[in-house]
């Protein structure tokens, strides 16, 4: 089955690209807030069982939101904390 072109340069399938606009909404609507990868899945995904390919196809979108810089993390006390990122643009960066 073939993929967009939006998938292929982001390296994603649809699974995959659906849970980072799932997670990349999410935390646009919570911008003053960081989440760790377990509050998302629970809060994000809201069920009490999953397939493990589900949970991976999940944190792969999260690595791939950080890599695309839509979403920022930071390590804290051995934690990764999510949060959402608004990419700046050269006109945006006072010098």
């Amino acid at each position: 089955m073939p993929i967009t072109r939006r998938q292929f340069e982001l390296g994603v399938d649809a699974e995959i690209e659906g849970w980072m606009d799932k997670i990349h909404n999410f935390l646009s609507e919570h911008k003053d807030e960081a989440f760790n990868s377990e509050e998302l899945w629970k809060t994000i995904y809201g069920k009490p069982a999953w397939q493990p390919a589900v949970r991976e196809a999940f944190d792969e979108a999260l690595i791939k939101l950080v890599d695309q810089e839509m979403a920022a993390r930071r390590i804290i006390r051995e934690t990764s904390y999510y949060a959402y990122k608004e990419k700046l643009e050269l006109e945006d960066i006072p010098f």
